[in-house]
């Protein structure tokens, strides 16, 4: 059983890390972003970095 880690009504983040992303594909990955920015993390983290 897959535990959802965003409320289906509101796209809000439940718990402040995901137990599994789906992007990073990585346990326990915390982005600190709210909703998923799904596939853009990696555009966000690489502009973040400059």
């Amino acid at each position: 059983m897959e535990i959802k880690n965003f409320d289906s009504k509101t796209g809000k983040k439940i718990n402040p890390t995901c137990q599994y992303c789906w992007v990073k594909k990585q346990g326990n990955y915390a982005c600190g972003y709210d909703p998923c920015p799904g596939i853009h993390l990696f555009l966000l983290e690489k502009l973040k970095t400059k």
